[in-house]
């Protein structure tokens, strides 16, 4: 009995073709979401050094202000300083001419009073002379009255002159007592001035100084300005070069991205085509399908005949040889 064989009822099998390839996208933004994050903080950096640049530059200045104020301030106290000494010598000066003079008066009036001693002494005396001639005179009875009348008026001029030279004493020593009291009240003013003045020139020495390291301070920060601005003119060349730097870099990476994203709309375009032959085979496979169901159903018939009419078993063997031929090839 001829019967079609198994091979002959597979016409083509099922065709997969755009099923394993996927669809590819990508747009780069990863890479240059990371170069403009670093750009961003590239010029926060900037920022920041420009906000210390300025700040580093505005604490030098007020350093340099302050300096000079206190400089101004301690050159105008130095001045008033040196008036003050001067005016202070002055006075100096003056009391110590005026302690030189008293010194010199009160000399005089000790030897005033030494003078005015000795002839209150000798007046003392003569007067104790003319008083012993006049009583022993008196005594002798021999003396007459003439004489008598002369020593008493010797004596009474010898008084008076005892109680003047006494009154001049007193008043001379009046006179040194209050010299001395005057001499002592220079003396503690000229001991108050000296120390005025020597605490003067104290704080002229300190002003001074003051002014010579304010001074120092002052070059000392210009110069460490000057220094600053050469280096910050080569941070922000410095700064400058990595920006155009990043600025090439950052539109190389957009030129690039431009291509990525051109080079996608390929893909894109390569995926939908896949997706439209995928149709097509899904077609094909279905065509296919109908075909081997119509060849099953053709076969069955063939070998339901084959087996009604024994003469068809050489047909058969024929039809076998020509499909499995076909299929071979």
């Amino acid at each position: 009995m001829g019967i079609i064989t198994g091979k002959a009822l597979v016409l083509a099998g099922t065709i997969v073709f755009g099923s394993a390839i996927g669809v590819v996208a990508y747009d780069g933004s990863e890479a240059l979401n990371s170069v403009k994050s670093k750009i961003a903080q590239q010029s926060e950096n900037i920022l920041q050094f420009k906000q210390n640049e300025e700040a580093l530059k505005g604490k030098v200045n007020d350093l340099v202000a302050d300096a000079n104020g206190k400089i101004s301030k301690a050159n105008a106290f130095i001045q008033g300083q040196k008036g003050k000494i001067t005016g202070l010598e002055t006075k100096v000066s003056e009391l110590e001419g005026t302690v030189a003079t008293l010194n010199d008066e009160i000399a005089e009036k000790n030897k005033k009073i030494k003078g005015l001693t000795k002839s209150l002494e000798e007046v003392g005396l003569n007067f104790k002379a003319l008083e012993k001639k006049y009583n022993d005179l008196l005594a002798s009875n021999k003396a007459t009255n003439e004489e008598l009348e002369l020593l008493k008026g010797q004596m009474t001029e010898l008084k008076d002159k005892y109680e003047a030279l006494k009154l001049e004493l007193a008043n001379a020593h009046a006179d040194l007592e209050n010299k001395q009291k005057e001499l002592e009240a220079t003396q503690a003013t000229l001991a108050l001035t000296q120390g005025e003045l020597t605490q003067a020139q104290t704080d002229l020495a300190a002003a001074e100084k003051e002014v010579d390291e304010l001074t120092k301070v002052v070059a000392d920060a210009e110069k460490q300005k000057e220094l600053d601005d050469e280096y910050i003119l080569q941070l922000e060349g410095e700064l400058a070069d990595a920006t155009e730097a990043s600025d090439i870099n950052y539109d190389e990476l957009n030129k690039a991205n431009g291509e990525i994203i051109k080079a996608d709309g390929e893909i894109i375009k390569g995926n939908d085509e896949i997706e439209r032959l995928d149709d097509l085979v899904e077609q094909a496979n279905a065509e296919i399908n109908k075909a081997n169901e119509e060849v099953k159903a053709f076969a069955s018939e063939v070998n339901s005949n084959i087996d009604n009419n024994p003469k068809a078993s050489d047909v058969s063997s024929e039809l076998n040889a020509t499909i499995n031929d076909v299929v071979t090839e």
